[in-house]
């Protein structure tokens, strides 16, 4: 062979090796492509199986939103909605006009609608006569002598039955007094409600945390009596201005106390965009509680904190909400509430050895706040001088920085709630610098609880006005029930006749809607 001819042979194999390298390069090259594009192609995956059920949870989310929504608010009918009026020729023609004109609504009402139904005579089970033949003042015959009807609807709590009393009243004109005279006033109203509704209603409605329609139901169901909406909140206003007085001598009596709680829940008004809270004020010394619906949380300190002696010491309790921080001279913060959200904390889910920090933490808290509790109990049996309730607060002081210190394996929630501990330490040991102090607030979180359940039965108040007087008859009913249970009517029945003998005969008449 030729030298010529060896040479293209060894150019060839020096290409063909080249191509070779470039074929496992390229394949290798594929290879690392194709594992990518299958990680890729599994990474897809995953993120379409998470927006899949991000769209499940979301779609999920937004019915409940739109059912809450509905059972909040309810539904609205349209604007535009036409409404029927079934078999009556006489007035489709007062109908076509309105659904015509695009409004809902019902047809105007006459005066008669808003009174009273006059009972009818099986229902009446006591008649009143009142005859009149001269007049009470000089003693001259009358003329023209009438006789009017008036009716008063009563309960009896004795009999499952209403009580139904006619009123005859005669009245003449006496032409001497040049006057209508009657041995009785005569009510303006011909069908009225006395004493016991009045205070079946309020207590149903503000002790039981009956709802309108609940004691609407109670009355028609046990008594046959009825009763709108309307005259149940007059009925609530009117024993407001009855129990003002009380009130009034309740929330001076816990001002003078003491000691305090203070404890405030959410409340809405209806007819007003701002957030609104129900505060509560009550003592040790007693079961009184004051109730106060606000809008704002300054209006209450005028109102709840207006002691008249600004010089005698008085302690708070509260909560560790940091509003109240700045509001007492002497305060006593409430160990239940860090003991309830460290208990929190071991039940959430988190890594193991975050988990155990917070389980460590709240054992030692807890045997701390019990042994507080147990000097508190020991200080009632038996003060001690200051000298001796000051080492044992700064004994107990330093096992409690000691709980609350940060340690690197606390996860960020503990580490704010220590925080927060460390800051107000000194007002957790309020309750043992000085006697008889309890060491929680749980005695105002029990009585708030009584509104906040009220709220989910009954949702909250309509008007700034229905909340200002179911603050008064929440204060006393609640006050006077929690007290003597047993006696509560009888109670109550004596508070009214107080206001009653106090009040001057036009005064009485004015406030019975005579």
């Amino acid at each position: 062979m030729k030298k010529k001819d060896m040479s293209k042979i060894a150019q060839v194999k020096v290409d063909l090796r080249n191509k070779n390298k470039m074929y496992e390069n390229s394949k290798t090259r594929v290879n690392i492509l194709l594992n990518q594009l299958k990680t890729v192609k599994e990474e897809n995956k995953k993120y379409l199986e998470t927006i899949k059920t991000q769209k499940d949870d979301l779609e999920r989310l937004q019915h409940t939103i739109d059912e809450y929504s509905r059972m909040i608010f309810h539904k609205k009918k349209k604007k535009t909605e036409t409404i029927d009026f079934p078999n009556s020729e006489i007035q489709s023609d007062i109908w076509e006009e309105i659904n015509n004109k695009g409004n809902v609504g019902v047809l105007k009402r006459d005066k008669e609608s808003y009174k009273r139904i006059i009972p009818s005579s099986n229902k009446i089970t006591h008649t009143i006569e009142t005859p009149i033949i001269k007049c009470p003042v000089c003693l001259t015959s009358l003329s023209d002598i009438k006789m009017i009807e008036r009716y008063v609807e009563d309960i009896s709590f004795k009999e499952v039955k209403p009580k139904v009393t006619k009123y005859i009243l005669h009245s003449g004109f006496c032409n001497i007094c040049k006057k209508q005279r009657s041995l009785k006033d005569i009510p303006k109203w011909v069908v009225m409600f006395w004493d016991n509704v009045r205070m079946f209603v309020n207590f149903s409605i503000t002790v039981l945390k009956l709802s309108y329609e609940a004691v609407k139901s109670i009355l028609k169901t046990l008594y046959s009596f009825d009763i709108s909406d309307w005259e149940i909140r007059n009925i609530l206003e009117t024993e407001a201005k009855i129990l003002t007085h009380e009130y009034n001598r309740i929330k001076e009596d816990i001002q003078n106390q003491f000691w305090v709680h203070f404890d405030e829940t959410w409340w809405q008004v209806r007819s007003n965009d701002e957030k609104w809270y129900a505060w509560c004020m009550t003592g040790t010394q007693s079961r009184d509680t004051i109730f106060d619906l606000w809008i704002s949380r300054w209006a209450w300190e005028i109102d709840l904190l207006g002691w008249k002696d600004k010089n005698k010491l008085h302690i708070w309790i509260s909560d560790w909400y940091p509003w109240y921080t700045n509001k007492f001279n002497v305060h006593q913060l409430c160990w239940a509430h860090p003991h309830r959200k460290l208990r929190d904390l071991t039940e959430s889910k988190l890594e193991e050895k975050k988990l155990e920090r917070c389980r460590i933490t709240h054992e030692e808290f807890g045997k701390l706040y019990e042994k507080v509790r147990i000097e508190i109990g020991k200080e009632e049996e038996k003060p001690t001088n200051e000298e001796f309730r000051e080492k044992l607060k700064n004994k107990l002081l330093k096992i409690f920085e000691k709980i609350v210190k940060v340690h690197k394996d606390d996860p960020k929630k503990l580490m704010t709630y220590k925080q927060s501990l460390l800051k107000y330490k000194d007002k957790y040991f309020t309750c043992i610098l000085y006697p008889w102090i309890p060491a929680d607030n749980n005695k105002a979180e029990r009585s708030l609880r009584h509104l906040v359940l009220k709220r989910k039965m009954c949702n909250w108040s309509q008007t700034q006005q229905s909340a200002s007087f179911m603050s008064i008859n929440y204060s006393v009913l609640l006050s006077r029930f929690w007290r003597h249970p047993d006696d509560f009517f009888w109670d109550y029945e004596y508070l009214r006749k107080l206001y009653f003998e106090n009040l001057s005969p036009q005064e009485e008449k004015k406030e019975l809607n005579f």
